[in-house]
């Protein structure tokens, strides 16, 4: 993978625009996997800033939250899932989920982590409404 990272830490902008977007989530990704989550965040975020960005903006919000809540950034984490659930699709549900194991590790806020999971399950009326 390292070959492969390097490759696309090369690909410029103005090299292609569209395959540019595209390397920076599988960079992003790349990041993640071997558990670089300040780096893979910080890619994460160039990619939130661009103005059509090649994957939906919910899936980056949830990304940018899962590699925040790895870094130790938990309010930060929390931010983004909480813009992911906005954003609606599939990432709402996820970042509903993940806020929720958030609030049920910490003693104080372990209520709230009922009305999370409520509200991520709110729509679920079959088990294919389940993502």
């Amino acid at each position: 993978m390292t070959e492969a990272k390097r490759a696309l830490e090369e690909i410029k902008a103005s090299d292609s625009p569209e395959l540019y977007y595209q390397s920076r989530v599988l960079l992003a990704r790349c990041y993640q996997s071997e558990g670089s989550y300040d780096r893979a965040a910080t890619v994460w975020e160039q990619i939130r800033s661009m103005s059509k960005p090649p994957i939906d903006r919910g899936t980056i919000q949830y990304e940018l939250g899962m590699c925040y809540w790895k870094a130790g950034r938990l309010e930060d984490a929390k931010k983004a899932w909480d813009e992911a659930r906005d954003k609606g699709h599939e990432a709402a549900q996820a970042s509903l989920f993940r806020k929720a194991e958030l609030q049920l590790a910490d003693p104080p806020n372990r209520l709230e982590a009922v009305t999370t999971l409520e509200d991520a399950l709110k729509s679920v009326q079959r088990p294919e409404d389940y993502r």
